[in-house]
């Protein structure tokens, strides 16, 4: 009777469990039917390395000789030099110095193949307060437009003040250096911009997303774009014609065999600046290989393409040429590659026949209708009438060609174009939002999409002042960092608009945590210091720093606030050595002087005080 009992009770205990499991089972799938659990929040994959595979420019000339020969007229085999062995385009003899205002004069000195770049500062009577010189090293640009000049600084590149304009015949101040005040010779040439006139960078490590390098001596492996900026690395393609009977394919990439938009994208890749620019999570600008699509490793935003009937003269011939009515008719098939061959440009006098062969290649069916008079007096030119030349708004001194191809040429309106526009500053009527370039060729996940549009506003609102532009990136950089928690351009991004939001001790946490996550992180270091020196903190002012200046010692600026902090402690001949230090990288600042003046009168040395004093009072 017991044994039965038991196991009745046992089945029912079995019955019962089983109940009660149907139960909580049917509950959860209740519930989650009811109310599905939330979706996990969206994470960024870090891409993959990109492999090297680089061979020298020589050894692609060894099977392809003829089209290197024609290659070297091209401007791109021409895009960067050391200053000893580029063809001179400039002129070192006459007319080597100009004053853009009465504060300072300009000069350039050549003896042999040694230049020297010289900024004078004047005092009120025109009298010399001092010579700044810095030797050049690398010559920038083809010389066509003009040529801009480097400086090498322990594997750190600058930009001079002083560039050459080819069209004008004369030498004046760097592109987006205002008359009165600039960085002199303190701006740094970034990744970004060395990436598309160098053929390949030397890194002193393997290059991230920020857009200043420390570059290994020499800093260039190659010094002009060579063939592989177009065609891909050349390692394996070599193997593949030195392997007697291989059947592989030829890993070799030629553009003209790519669809449409990542055919364009190869030359794209230095062509399209856009508003602004924006490196996908992970990458750096010497990521891109031909054969990508532009969106794989930049988010680059432009203006709308419905913004005007026709591109504007200030934006890119690229987003000129798409905005034509010829490449919106020919339905991809028109690219850069359409007109411009990528070895070689025309002659002189070759150019009109060479450029109405190409227009002819599509408009042969149809007679031009303009009068003979009017074609004749253009030498039958097809660019003359419908790619007029405008002043660019980049580069001033200079002109560039109109893509937009109209039917009749135009002169701009006044508001188009602006060729000292960005060295002023200005900012542009943004009221259209920014699109993405080639969106819909390289879709992008939402997730992306908000980080780079999180980091476009941030640059906006650091920048160009935009109002709003802080605010409206916050929750977009906020969503971001919990999709990449390691990713430093977000936290940058997040930390600048918390400050601009004056929520400092956010923006200070932010920046804490990207030195956790990178020791040496410049532009954290360089916020700490700041902020710690304005809010009074001297020892922990001190201590970023110095940790800034050991990572980075050719900031002027930080080198003089080293000083005062030095000085507030009491430690006078190390303040004079850094005040010191920061007037040879800069003795353009009054100020410098002063404090120099104060500190020799706080050490006894009256002498010295004076002399400082009188420099600070020349320079008023």
């Amino acid at each position: 009777m017991k044994s039965g009992l038991r196991r009745v009770g046992g089945w029912w205990a079995v019955a019962g469990a089983a109940v009660l499991s149907g139960m909580v089972l049917s509950g959860v799938l209740a519930r989650q039917w009811l109310w599905p659990a939330p979706p996990a929040p969206p994470r960024l994959v870090r891409p993959a390395p990109r492999g090297e595979g680089f061979v020298s420019a020589a050894t692609c000339a060894e099977c392809h000789a003829e089209i290197a020969e024609r290659y070297r007229s091209h401007p791109m085999s021409q895009s960067l030099a050391p200053i000893a062995g580029a063809a001179p385009v400039e002129d070192f003899q006459q007319r080597t110095q100009f004053e853009p205002s009465q504060a300072r004069r300009y000069r350039v000195e050549r003896d042999g193949p040694r230049v020297l770049h010289h900024e004078v500062g004047l005092g009120r009577n025109g009298q010399m307060v001092y010579d700044h010189r810095e030797p050049i090293e690398y010559v920038l640009g083809s010389g066509r437009r003009g040529r801009s000049y480097l400086l090498n600084r322990d594997g750190f590149l600058f930009m001079s003040p002083i560039s050459w304009y080819s069209q004008a015949g004369r030498w004046d101040l760097s592109p987006e250096y205002a008359v009165d005040a600039h960085p002199r010779f303190e701006r740094e040439a970034t990744d970004r911009c060395l990436q598309c006139h160098a053929g390949r960078m030397n890194y002193a490590d393997r290059p991230s997303g920020e857009l200043v390098q420390r570059y290994a001596e020499p800093p260039f492996l190659e010094h002009a774009i060579d063939c592989q900026r177009c065609h891909g690395p050349g390692e394996q393609h070599v193997a593949h014609w030195r392997k007697p009977g291989s059947q592989a394919a030829d890993p070799i990439v030629n553009p003209a065999k790519l669809d449409p938009s990542r055919r364009d994208a190869v030359c794209l890749q230095c062509h399209l600046q856009g508003e602004h620019q924006v490196l996908r999570y992970g990458r750096s600008h010497a990521d891109f290989r031909p054969g990508d699509a532009l969106g794989e490793i930049w988010s680059v935003f432009v203006r709308p393409a419905n913004d005007s009937p026709r591109a504007s003269p200030a934006v890119s011939q690229a987003e000129q040429m798409r905005a034509s009515a010829c490449f919106l008719g020919s339905q991809g098939r028109l690219g850069c590659i359409s007109c411009h061959d990528p070895h070689t440009v025309p002659e002189a006098a070759q150019r009109i026949a060479w450029y109405r062969e190409k227009c002819l290649a599509c408009h042969e069916s149809r007679a031009c209708r303009e009068s003979d008079p009017r074609r004749q007096a253009e030498a039958d030119s097809c660019i003359a009438c419908h790619m007029p030349r405008f002043a660019a708004d980049d580069v001033p001194h200079t002109t560039q060609t109109d893509h937009r191809v109209p039917r009749r040429a135009r002169q701009p309106a006044s508001d188009e174009v602006s060729p000292t526009a960005s060295s002023a500053g200005s900012k542009r009527d943004d009221s259209p939002p920014l699109t993405v370039f080639d969106l819909d060729d390289c879709p992008l996940a939402p997730i992306e999409l908000e980080r780079a549009r999180g980091l476009m506003l941030a640059e906006r609102a650091e920048w160009q002042r935009v109002p709003g532009a802080a605010a409206a990136a916050v929750p977009l950089l906020a969503r971001s960092l919990q999709a990449a928690p390691d990713d430093l351009r977000v936290v940058d991004a997040l930390a600048l608009c918390r400050m601009l939001e004056n929520q400092t001790d956010q923006a200070v946490e932010l920046w804490q945590r990207a030195i956790q996550l990178e020791p040496g992180r410049r532009d954290a270091l360089f916020s700490l210091a700041i902020y710690y020196h304005n809010s009074g903190q001297t020892d922990l002012a001190l201590e970023y720093t110095e940790r800034y200046l050991r990572q980075f010692p050719w900031n002027a600026e930080m080198h003089g606030r080293h000083s005062h902090l030095l000085g507030e402690s009491g430690r006078l001949d190390e303040a004079i050595a850094a005040a010191e230090r920061a007037l040879q990288l800069n003795p353009s600042v009054p100020k410098t002087y002063v404090w120099l003046s104060w500190l020799y009168e706080q050490r006894g040395d009256t002498r010295q005080s004076q002399v400082y004093r009188q420099l600070w009072g020349q320079l008023q």
